[in-house]
């Protein structure tokens, strides 16, 4: 910038500056007195036409609220995880080694994990909630929450049953 470009933004910023502090301390107008105002509301009032019916005035749209806050909204139910599945029922390992006939019928099966022979009658309660549901010539049924479940008997063949014939 040069030298009389640098006075000239002198000058412009002393004549603002001396505008700025002639403003801030000029005299102000002389204040009205309360009685001039009061004066002056009532001319203007008598000068307002009038009625000649007065109205009554309504209490009741004070008495109102101004702000009523909303109920609170509900919190969502929480959720609910879906119910778990019951681990699967342990494999049933019985094998029938002979159906009884009779009133009523019986069956008679190995149980490998008692290592045992149980008498199996319609009715009987397994283990795991298991019931013999019915007994029939080729096998029994069993129920449990999984449903129905059929253990058939297995026919013995010629060389199981030690019966001969010729190879």
């Amino acid at each position: 910038m040069t030298a009389r470009a640098s006075m000239f933004v002198i000058a412009a910023l002393a004549v603002m500056l001396i505008a700025c502090g002639w403003w801030s301390v000029r005299p102000l107008p002389p204040a009205e007195s309360a009685s001039v105002i009061v004066a002056r509301a009532m001319s203007e009032r008598d000068a307002a036409p009038t009625s000649t019916t007065a109205t009554a005035r309504d209490d009741a749209a004070f008495r109102l609220p101004i702000w009523v806050a909303p109920p609170p909204e509900e919190p969502p139910p929480p959720e609910t995880p879906p119910p778990q599945k019951p681990p699967p029922l342990p494999r049933l390992d019985l094998q029938i080694v002979a159906i009884l006939r009779g009133e009523p019928m019986r069956a008679v099966a190995y149980d490998p994990s008692a290592d045992a022979l149980r008498t199996l009658v319609v009715g009987d309660e397994l283990p795991h909630g298991r019931t013999i549901e019915s007994i029939d010539d080729n096998g029994i049924t069993i129920r449990d929450r999984e449903g129905v479940h059929r253990i058939q008997t297995q026919p013995a063949s010629s060389k199981e049953s030690g019966r001969g014939g010729a190879p």
